[in-house]
């Protein structure tokens, strides 16, 4: 289990952070979560879906904002065959990406990253990543075989 604090995201130096806190809308006190590269649940909803572009301002610069809004008034990003799509050739996001939070949100949002070719974290507060996930016996062999692999690898090894 690993606390999430500003001088392991120095350690592991991410372009992103991500906070997947589960079901919670608002953003937890988090020591550093006002930075510009960090993004919330909602902001990457935002980002997404480009609508309330104005909120992420400050996180993004306004030819993405402009791409993102235009997808929006197209229907672009209404569609998710043509988000998934568009997704694999073009990201609004760094390379390396911490998400914090490893539960079913989390996880999801780093596999989409990660089969986009971001290299991704995922940190969770809990002695179990995925909790609450309904698994099969293979899945859940699967993941455990993962946690422990990470478990054993240092977090400086990961940057």
């Amino acid at each position: 289990m690993r606390r999430v604090t500003p001088d392991l995201l120095g350690e592991i130096r991410p372009d992103e952070v991500i906070l997947a806190t589960g079901a919670r809308r608002d953003m937890p006190p988090i020591p550093g979560s006002d930075h510009d590269f960090v993004f919330s649940g909602d902001d990457m909803r935002n980002l997404v879906l480009g609508q309330n572009l104005e909120s992420i301002k400050d996180k993004t610069d306004w030819k993405t904002r402009m791409a993102m809004k235009l997808g929006a008034l197209s229907g672009v990003t209404a569609r998710l065959g043509a988000l998934r799509f568009g997704s694999r050739i073009w990201m609004p996001i760094g390379k390396k990406v911490i998400i914090v939070g490893g539960e079913l949100v989390g996880l999801e949002l780093g596999e989409f990253l990660a089969l986009r070719g971001r290299e991704v974290s995922v940190i969770e507060e809990s002695s179990r990543v995925g909790k609450g996930l309904q698994l099969s016996a293979a899945s859940a062999l699967s993941m455990n075989a993962a946690i422990l692999a990470a478990r054993s690898t240092p977090m400086s090894a990961m940057s």
